[in-house]
């Protein structure tokens, strides 16, 4: 289903097409060209192609929309990429928050998006703006889009992996074995050729299905229909992008009010620390009673993942006070800078899933 402008206003309607090619009209057209928002549209597309909170998210959107699955596929492909989280960016001087979670993203302008003024944008018409975005040139650089395909041969050949170590242990895989990334370096060489790659998906669809088949106490890890899905996607046609369109630079990012108070609403390092937490605050206490108490709540320690479960941040308990920190650039690459990605050749081995950090550009 689309959107289309009828006489009632947005109306849905049925798709015409399953694929988009040059000659016709995007699928899914724009609702952003009525005054739907109190935002700038400036303001709600920036906010748009930062993606979400995991490392690569920005690069698995456009790989997503290359396929050109139709609008409610791209609808859940995002409430799965988003989940629940936000961040903060600068623009124009200006701080915006962005909240998103099942019923769609939230933006305002201050340190918190999770207020009735917020402007929430539906997921349907977030997937409409982000292919238009995609199409117009305006979401990524030509110089990022040349790591979608084999960025997201990584992550497929890594989630494969994993899949046949910890969900699927007994069967025989058609590569060799040998260390994690001697395995998976093996598997996405075999993702690129469409030969090498249709055996590789009919042999995994056989040992999903005779796993899912197989009674067995070993808990699951890993959503093994949800990679088989993945992985029969690789086989759709796709639209290539361009992005000929001046990108800015990533802009300033600041951690929100919002971001903070989900870590706090997780409670302390120790188990129950959160029901202990609350019962000690409906209590009648003073302000240095409540402080000396989280400082023994939360101990001396640090933890990944602290804000909204993005992988590239981190919190520190210290004494006396508590420090929450994130390296919000370390895995969101700048656009239209020199620090983008650095992959080796598909198919490498003997470690070449680190040379990113590294910079090597060939097998050795």
């Amino acid at each position: 289903m689309v959107f289309e402008l009828g006489d009632r206003g947005w109306e849905l309607r049925e798709e015409r097409s399953s694929f988009f090619t040059p000659s016709q009209p995007a699928q899914q057209i724009s609702m952003f060209s009525t005054p739907m928002f109190s935002l700038p549209q400036e303001v709600v597309d920036q906010a748009l192609a930062l993606g979400g909170n995991d490392k690569n998210s920005r690069y698995r959107i456009v790989a997503h929309f290359k396929k050109d699955f139709p609008a409610e596929e791209n609808r859940a492909f995002l409430i799965r990429e988003y989940k629940t989280g936000g961040r903060g960016f600068m623009l124009d001087g200006k701080q915006y928050a962005v909240w998103w979670n099942a019923e769609g993203i939230r933006i305002a302008q201050g340190t918190t998006a999770r207020t009735q003024d917020a402007t929430l944008i539906p997921y349907e018409q977030a997937a409409a703006r982000i292919r238009e975005l995609l199409i117009l040139g305006r979401y990524m650089s030509n110089d990022e889009l040349g790591f979608v395909d084999q960025i997201e041969r990584r992550e497929i050949a890594n989630r494969i992996c994993d899949a046949y170590r910890d969900g699927m242990p007994d069967a025989r895989p058609l590569w060799d074995r040998g260390t994690y990334p001697d395995e998976s370096g093996q598997i996405a060489g075999m993702l690129i050729e469409p030969t090498s790659r249709d055996m590789l998906i009919a042999r995994l669809e056989d040992d999903i299905d005779r796993a899912n088949s197989a009674p067995s106490d070993r808990r699951r890890w890993h959503n093994l229909d949800r990679l088989k899905a993945d992985v029969q996607a690789l086989r759709r046609p796709t639209i290539e992008f361009t992005g000929d369109f001046p990108i800015p630079a990533m802009p300033d990012a600041f951690i929100t009010q919002d971001e903070i108070d989900a870590f706090l609403t997780r409670g302390g390092s120790y188990s129950g620390s959160k029901e202990r937490t609350y019962r000690y605050f409906t209590e009648p206490h003073t302000q240095d009673e409540r402080a000396a108490f989280l400082k023994e709540a939360y101990g001396i320690g640090g933890s990944s993942h602290a804000l909204s479960g993005a992988d590239d941040s981190w919190a520190d308990y210290d004494s006396p006070k508590r420090r929450c920190e994130a390296e919000l650039e370390a895995s969101r690459p700048a656009r239209g800078r020199a620090d983008r990605p650095r992959l080796v050749p598909d198919g490498c081995r003997d470690g070449s899933l680190y040379a990113e950090s590294s910079g090597r550009a060939d097998c050795h």
